[in-house]
């Protein structure tokens, strides 16, 4: 909300929050939403950007917030979903008023822990538990979507280390691709985030705020999966001409990650055909029958011969460049 804020805010109301904010009468904590257990490494740094732009724009910031997911907040009037609103300046007045004892007063997110680490540190036992999230199962709900977004968190780390590549070799590099990589985590994190539809979505499922709700929601995670596709072929697009060429046919592999990881590469390779005599002379049974493909199965020729002969012909294609 922060972020938009800025964005889309003229001077004299960013520096009217800003003067709240030096008051002590307000709080920008940094974390973009309330998030669930579904992002991966990659996105939660994505997820902590915009600290940059509140910073830069002047704003300090000291404490982060994660709230309601835990089951915080719900018990409580002014948090979470409430808007701004003064009654509860209203309520610690009228308290105060009445009553000697204890005497109330608001606070702001780091205030309080300041308050309570300055007072009682050395007296707080000390617990190292899981933070548990019982928002999760809304990730459960809607296991196409939360797949296709997992799907897209590993494509975009693949293709940031491509686009690495490239300009580690010089390559020419979009300007706009730091803004179009931000919009795509953008959408993956406000899928990733808990919230899982209107709190009507069990009794009431085709109402008309629950399908809102769903369309809404929903639309992130394959608008991310869209945009990350595109970005995949322009990264391929752009490393293609760092490749070697050779006068037979190549199969490139490419470990984008910035250490080594062992893995299966899968191909469909449809002029198999040529291949077959010189395959079956190799593992002495014919692969065109059903009979010699058992064979090699059961044998585990595939895992003992083939793999082989492919890591020796990589190490040699290696050598020879």
């Amino acid at each position: 909300m922060v972020k938009e804020y800025l964005k889309t805010r003229p001077a004299a109301q960013i520096e009217r929050l800003k003067k709240r904010v030096a008051e002590g009468r307000i709080e920008i904590t940094g974390m973009f939403c309330n998030m669930a257990e579904t992002s991966d490494e990659s996105l939660m740094t994505d997820f902590l950007r915009p600290l940059q732009i509140i910073q830069e724009a002047g704003f300090p910031v000291k404490t982060v917030m994660q709230n309601d997911v835990h089951g915080i907040a719900w018990c409580l009037p002014y948090t979470d979903n409430a808007p701004p609103s003064t009654a509860a300046c209203l309520l610690v007045k009228e308290w105060n008023e009445k009553y000697e004892m204890p005497k109330l007063k608001l606070a702001v997110a780091s205030e309080f822990f300041e308050y309570v680490e300055k007072n009682y540190a050395d007296k707080l036992p000390v617990y190292q538990k899981a933070l548990l999230d019982w928002w999760t199962n809304g990730a459960g709900s809607a296991s196409r979507e939360t797949a296709e977004v997992r799907k897209m968190q590993n494509l975009k780390q693949v293709d940031e280390g491509l686009f690495a590549m490239v300009a580690i070799n010089g390559g020419e590099l979009n300007p706009n691709l730091q803004a179009e990589t931000d919009l795509i985590a953008e959408n993956a994190i406000f899928y990733d985030e808990h919230t899982f539809g209107e709190d009507e979505s069990i009794d009431r499922p085709l109402s008309e705020n629950t399908a809102y709700q769903w369309l809404q929601k929903g639309s992130y995670a394959w608008e991310a999966l869209k945009m990350q596709t595109l970005l995949h072929e322009e990264a391929l697009a752009r490393y293609q001409p760092f490749m070697k060429k050779a006068d037979f046919p190549v199969i490139h592999v490419i470990n984008s990650m910035g250490w080594k990881r062992p893995g299966i590469v899968k191909l469909f390779v449809d002029f198999l055909e040529p291949f077959v005599p010189l395959c079956s002379e190799l593992l002495k049974c014919d692969l065109r029958s059903d009979e010699g493909h058992a064979f090699a199965v059961e044998n585990k020729l595939f895992e003992r011969v083939c793999e082989k002969c492919i890591t020796d012909a990589i190490g040699i294609v290696e050598e020879l460049f």
